[in-house]
C-alpha cells in the first residue's frame, strides 16, 4: 500500500487532491505506519482502489494499476519472487501463471485462492475462489486486479491483455482471461 500511496502522490495535482480528499486521513496514516511489509486490512485497499477508479475513469485506472504492479514487482515484497520466476520460466507467460498465487498471497491476506483453469498457446484462464464479498459489490476491484496482471506481460515485454471474464458473487469467484503474443 505504500507503493500505492506513492503512485497516488505522483498523479497530477487535481487527481491526487481529489483522491486524497475522499480517503480519510487516518487511512493515509495507517498506510504510512504499516511499513513496506506490513499487513493492512483489505478494506484499506478497496477504499483506495475505488477512489482511484472514481477519479481516473476506466482507461487511466487501467494504466494506474498496470504500472503499480510493474513497479511493485521491484519492491522488497515481490522482487525475490519475480526474479526467481523469470529465471525459471524464461519468457513464456503461461509458465508464470501458477506463481501468481504466491505473489497474490504476499500482497493480500485471505483474499482468495488462485487456480489456472485453462492454458493454451498465448491464452489462459485463471480463477480466484474465496474472494471476499466486499470485493465483488462492483467490478472495480476485479478490474484493478486484471489491469495489474497485465504488468506481468510488461515485465517480459510481451503484448497482450488480461480481462475479467466473469464474476460470480454467489460463489465468491472471479475468472480472468489473458491473451498474449511475444515480441
Amino acid at each position: 500500500m505504500q507503493t500505492f500511496a506513492a503512485h497516488v502522490e505522483a498523479l497530477p495535482r487535481a487527481d491526487r487532491d481529489a483522491i486524497r480528499a475522499v480517503i480519510p486521513e487516518e487511512t493515509w496514516t495507517e498506510i504510512e505506519r504499516a511499513g513496506l511489509l506490513g499487513w493492512l486490512p483489505l478494506e484499506v485497499n478497496l477504499r483506495c482502489t475505488r477512489a482511484v477508479a472514481a477519479q481516473l475513469g476506466k482507461e487511466r485506472t487501467h494504466v494506474f494499476f498496470r504500472k503499480l504492479l510493474f513497479d511493485t514487482s521491484n519492491t522488497p515484497l515481490l522482487r525475490g519472487l519475480v526474479q526467481s520466476v523469470l529465471r525459471v520460466a524464461v519468457r513464456d507467460p503461461g509458465l508464470y501463471l501458477p506463481w501468481i498465487s504466491k505473489g497474490f498471497e504476499l500482497m493480500f491476506r485471505d483474499a482468495g485462492r488462485w487456480t489456472v483453469t485453462d492454458r493454451g498457446i498465448g491464452t489462459a484462464k485463471m480463477e480466484v475462489t474465496g474472494v471476499p464479498a466486499e470485493c465483488l459489490t462492483d467490478l472495480v476491484w476485479p478490474e484493478s486486479v486484471a489491469s495489474a496482471l497485465c504488468a506481468l506481460l510488461d515485465l517480459i515485454q510481451y503484448e497482450g491483455s488480461c480481462v475479467v471474464d466473469h464474476v460470480d458473487p454467489e460463489s465468491f469467484t472471479v475468472v480472468f482471461r489473458s491473451t498474449w503474443r511475444g515480441p
